[in-house]
């Protein structure tokens, strides 16, 4: 098995060793493998600006390039769908004036307002991610901005910079995440995945360990 990257290697050679495993049921456990691991080594991560409209506390993750999401940098608007987690966010008030966004949970903003959603415009001071890690789908700054982006677009002021890690892309999906240098990680938990379908829990429990050891060996050699 050595050198397997494809996923269409590693699911011949998963259904080789477990023949009553179907290749579609193989791919979907590869598919929840390689989004397992990519977010437990956090293996892709980006960047983007925030362009904001005043009184307006949500905005959208966008599924193609689009705004109020630009690269930073440039004029070049950004397809963001897949962000589940926020490193880093500024404020840019302006070309000589920023300060860092506090990363909290949508649920942490209720503990800091109960009336958070309906509060007059102000200066940001927190960000979070709209929904769950599974469904994120915006961030939400709070306080609600009080001024547009102007001009509107990545050169403006004030807006957001946000660095951010992301789901796997479904370009990636195809084969071993890049940064990897073993199929073991994926390999072993999709043993485990179908060892608990069939409550192998013997299977399951060594499945998991030699997953998590890969894992952390992987961890180890990315640093």
């Amino acid at each position: 098995m050595a050198g397997l990257r494809s996923k269409t290697e590693i699911i011949a050679e998963f259904t080789r060793a477990h023949p009553d495993c179907s290749s579609g049921r193989a791919a979907s456990y590869y598919d929840e493998a390689v989004e397992y691991v990519s977010r437990k080594l956090d293996l892709f991560q980006g960047s983007a600006t925030l362009r904001l409209t005043a009184d307006t506390n949500q905005y959208n993750f966008t599924a193609a390039a689009a705004a109020p999401w630009y690269a930073l940098g440039t004029n070049t608007t950004k397809q963001t769908e897949g962000i589940w987690k926020i490193k880093e966010a500024l404020y840019r008030k302006s070309a000589t004036e920023s300060f860092p966004l506090v990363a909290v949970n949508e649920d942490d903003l209720a503990n800091l307002s109960p009336l958070w959603r309906t509060e007059d415009s102000g200066l940001p001071r927190y960000i979070a991610i709209g929904g769950t890690e599974a469904g994120a789908s915006s961030v939400i700054l709070y306080p609600t901005p009080d001024t547009t982006t102007d001009p509107a677009d990545e050169t403006g002021y004030p807006r957001v910079d946000v660095w951010f890690s992301r789901r796997v892309p479904i370009t990636s999906q195809s084969a071993i995440p890049t940064p990897l240098n073993s199929y073991e990680p994926v390999y072993f938990l999709m043993r485990k995945y179908w060892a608990t379908a069939n409550s192998d829990f013997a299977m399951r429990d060594e499945a998991n360990k030699l997953a998590e050891d890969a894992i952390e060996l992987a961890r180890q050699e990315l640093r």
